[in-house]
């Protein structure tokens, strides 16, 4: 069982799912697409785990929301992006103590 092989920014944000997605996956990665060749890290999540990619140029919480609201029997959410001390990078925004209560 394999991710979709092609994934372009152009259409992101998407998610792309595997074929035991019907069965309601239990985790999702989401990956940000600004990281440098972020297809590689698609490629290596397991089958069986939903992916989503964020697109770098759009809010990053927004996307996250959107994606969270497609699954009900969520156990694990596993986020990979950049940070600096106290914020993480998600898509175009930013998450920190600052902005958290938006």
């Amino acid at each position: 069982m394999t991710h979709s092989a092609c994934i372009s920014i152009d259409t992101l944000p998407i998610t792309t799912r595997t074929q035991s997605d019907a069965n309601s996956p239990e985790s999702l990665v989401i990956i940000d697409a600004a990281l440098t060749n972020y297809q590689s890290v698609v490629a290596g999540v397991k089958p069986g785990i939903a992916v989503t990619v964020l697109h770098p140029s759009e809010d990053g919480i927004d996307q996250i929301s959107v994606a969270l609201a497609n699954y009900r029997n969520l156990k694990s959410l596993h986020i990979v992006s950049h940070g600096t001390p106290g914020c993480l990078h998600l898509g175009a925004s930013q998450l920190s103590l600052g902005t958290i209560d938006r």
